[in-house]
C-alpha cells in the first residue's frame, strides 16, 4: 500500500444530541448500519460523518475512537488533516492570480521553471498541471521515495527536491495526452504562488482563502503536530490488515505533501468552504467555468482544474495522508454537503461511504 499518495487554537461548534425526528429515517438508519459495520468487521478506530442540507443537518454522528491509547471518542469538533483536500485551495489560490492577469492557464511552464528542473516545460501548461494531464511522474508513487519516508520521517522536503524525484522518472505520456494523479503537479502549482506572489503558499492561501471566509480552524501546517482539539491518525505497516493499530499522527513532517496535501480543518470550516468552492465564489463566473473543463470524464469521475465532479453534480475532492483520510463535496444544485472522516488511512475508504451514500441523498 502507497501510504504517501495524498490523495487522492480551536474555536469548537459542538451538537451534543442531534434529533432526527424531522428527517429521513431511513437514510440515518442505512448510514448508521454501515458505519457500525466499518467499525466492526473492519475494525475502523473512528469516523466522523456529516450531511448538510443549507444549515440544516441531515446526519451529522463520531463514531469510535479518537485515542486508543487514552480511550477518547470521537468527536464532530475534531481538527483532522485533509490530505489532498488542499489541492482545491492551492489550485484556487492559481485560479484567482489567473483573474488577475499575472498568467494564463494556457502558459507554458517553461515560463516559470528552466527545462533542466521541468523536462517538456515547453509543451507542459499550468492548465495541464492543475488537470492532472502534465503526464509528470507523482514522486510519491515511488520506492526509492517511501523508503526515505520510512528511514527519515521527520525530514523537511524542499519543493523543488519533490519535483527533482519525479522528473527523473519517465512521464506517463507526452503532455496532454493523458491523464494521471500526480503530486508533482501541485507541488509545481505551489512553486509558481511563490514566484508570483513572492509570499509562501501558505500566507497567500491563508489570505486569500482562509481569512476571506473566515475559516478559524484551518491552516496550512508546516509541523508534524496538529495544534487544538483532534484525534490521533492510525495506520498499518503495510496493505495486510495488521493490528494493533500503529499511531502515525506526528511521524511524518508535512512538508512532503506540501501544496499537495499539507492542511488542516473541521467539518465546520469544511462546510464553509466546500460550498464557496464549488459554487465558485472565490474566483471569477468565467475562471469558474475554466475550472470545470474536464482533464478526465470516465466512469461517472470527471477531475478537471484541482476538483472533481461525481454523479455530474458533488463537486470536492478527496484526501489520504498516512493516519487519515478524507472525503468531501457539495452539490451546487441541491445544496447538500457531504463530508466523511476516518483517523486511519488504509483499505477501508470513505469514498466507498459516499458511494453507497449518494444513491439515498436527493
Amino acid at each position: 500500500m502507497k501510504i504517501f499518495t495524498a490523495l487522492f487554537l480551536p474555536v469548537l461548534v459542538f451538537f451534543n444530541s442531534i434529533s432526527y425526528s424531522q428527517f429521513d429515517k431511513e437514510i440515518a438508519q442505512f448510514i448508521d448500519k454501515y458505519a457500525d459495520s466499518m467499525m466492526t468487521i473492519a475494525q475502523q478506530p473512528g469516523m466522523i460523518i456529516s450531511i448538510t442540507r443549507g444549515d440544516t443537518i441531515i446526519y451529522q454522528e463520531a463514531k469510535g475512537i479518537a485515542n486508543i491509547e487514552t480511550g477518547e471518542k470521537m468527536h464532530p469538533g475534531m481538527r483532522f488533516r485533509i490530505g489532498s483536500l488542499t489541492k482545491t485551495f492551492t489550485v484556487t489560490v492559481l485560479l484567482q492570480l489567473v483573474d488577475q492577469g499575472l498568467l494564463k492557464l494556457d502558459d507554458p511552464v517553461s515560463k516559470f521553471f528552466p527545462l533542466e528542473m521541468v523536462p517538456n516545460g515547453d509543451s507542459i501548461t499550468v492548465r495541464m498541471l492543475a488537470d492532472m494531464t502534465s503526464g509528470l511522474y507523482n514522486y510519491s508513487e515511488l520506492d526509492e521515495f517511501a523508503a526515505q519516508m520510512t528511514q527519515t520521517p521527520g525530514r523537511k522536503w524542499k519543493p523543488a527536491e519533490l519535483v527533482e524525484i519525479a522528473v527523473k522518472q519517465k512521464p506517463y505520456f507526452a503532455p496532454g495526452l493523458g491523464w494521471h494523479y500526480s503530486n508533482t503537479n501541485t507541488v509545481l502549482i505551489g512553486m509558481i504562488i511563490e514566484k508570483l506572489t513572492v509570499h509562501s503558499l501558505e500566507e497567500e492561501i491563508r489570505s486569500r482563502i482562509i481569512d476571506k471566509l473566515g475559516m478559524k480552524n484551518t491552516d496550512f501546517a508546516t509541523v508534524p503536530e496538529i495544534s487544538g482539539y483532534h484525534p490521533e491518525g492510525y495506520g498499518e505497516d503495510d496493505a495486510a490488515f495488521v493490528y494493533p493499530w500503529v499511531d502515525v499522527t506526528t511521524k511524518y513532517d508535512p512538508s512532503w505533501a506540501w501544496a499537495a496535501g499539507a492542511m488542516v480543518s473541521d467539518i465546520y470550516d469544511l462546510k464553509i468552504y466546500l460550498k464557496a468552492l464549488a459554487e465558485g465564489t472565490l474566483i471569477s463566473p468565467e475562471m469558474q467555468k475554466e475550472r470545470l473543463k474536464w482533464g478526465l470524464d470516465k466512469d461517472g469521475l470527471k477531475y478537471g482544474a484541482g476538483i472533481f465532479q461525481l454523479r455530474n453534480e458533488f463537486l470536492g475532492h478527496n484526501g489520504s495522508y498516512p493516519g487519515f483520510h478524507n472525503i468531501s463535496v457539495h452539490s451546487p444544485k441541491s445544496n447538500i454537503t457531504i463530508i466523511i472522516f476516518f483517523n486511519t488511512q488504509s483499505n477501508r475508504s470513505p469514498d466507498d461511504f459516499l458511494k453507497a451514500i449518494l444513491p439515498m441523498i436527493e
